[in-house]
Order: structure tokens, then sequence, then C-alpha cells
């Protein structure tokens, strides 16, 4: 955190920073603390060059981040209006690593609301992405959210569909 106070006319330094320190506090579930360094480093972001992919990947991770926080918290307005700004911004740059990690995390917000329709929808949406870009970890990922979404509301054949799949 007193790194903080190195570059101080920085507006650069200070919103990848700040957004870099908040990820690590979200990282080790100070999450109260972590929202502060989110909007910190979006204080600066009308100061900084919008168009530099580390500001983008920021903004990116920070609302997503954000979107996390406030979901985990049940805020699900909030969650819902960071997730869709990062996804909105991510389908702008056409950044498919993004889109599919926005969707993963709408399907989840959705499942948390028990709107498992949508919740399908969007974590659909996200495989589909993860698959085409060959992205393991993330497919994976996915299918275990779609198979505990379908043990969750019954459907023990389509669970054990996915979930074996993501056993492979």
């Amino acid at each position: 955190k007193e790194s903080a106070n190195y570059h101080q006319d920085d507006p650069y330094f200070q919103y990848v920073l700040n957004n870099y320190i908040a990820s690590l506090l979200k990282g080790i579930q100070e999450y109260d603390t972590a929202l502060e360094y989110y909007y910190i480093s979006d204080s600066f972001y009308d100061s900084v060059d919008t168009t530099d992919s580390k500001v983008i990947s920021a903004r990116l991770s920070n609302d997503k981040n954000r979107g996390v926080i406030h979901r985990n918290n049940e805020r699900f307005d909030t969650a819902r209006f960071f997730f869709f700004r990062s996804l909105e911004k991510s389908i702008q740059i056409n950044d498919t690593a993004w889109i599919a990690r926005n969707y993963n995390s709408i399907g989840i917000m959705y499942e948390m609301l028990k709107d498992f329709e949508n919740s399908i929808f969007y974590y659909e949406k996200s495989l589909a992405l993860k698959r085409a870009m060959n992205y393991t970890d993330g497919v994976v990922t996915t299918l275990t959210n779609l198979g505990d979404l379908y043990r969750e509301i019954g459907d023990f054949d389509q669970a054990e569909t996915y979930l074996l799949e993501a056993d492979r």
C-alpha cells in the first residue's frame, strides 16, 4: 500500500497501481478495502490514456472484480452494473477472453438469484468462447459451474454430463 505514495503526480501509475493493490486485497478476501482501492483507481481513469492496453485491462479487471465483490455480498444491482460495464467494454474492444470471463461471472450471479434460465444462457456463451480459444482451465471452470447448476435444479443427467466432461 505504501507504494501508492510514489509517483503521486502520475495518474497512469496511480490508476494501474491502485487497481493492482485492490486485486491483491480481493485475493486475500479483504473485500471492503479492495473496493476502496478499486474506487481510488477509478478516480484516475479520466486522467489517463483510455486506449492504452494496460489501462483497458485494468478497467475490465476493476469492473469485473467489483462486480464479483458486490455479487458475493448479494448487492446484485451493483454487481450487475459492473459486470455489464466490463462486458460492454470487452465486446467493444473484441477481447474474447474478457467477454468469456464476464459471461461466466454473470452466469454465477444469475445462479445466485435462482434465475437458472439466464444463468445457463451466460454459462453456455462463456463455454462456447472458452472452447473456441482452447482455454482449458476456463472450460473446466464453466463446465463445473454448469454441472453444479444442473445438480442444484435436480437435472442429474445433465449435471453428470457436464461434470464428467470437466473431469477429463
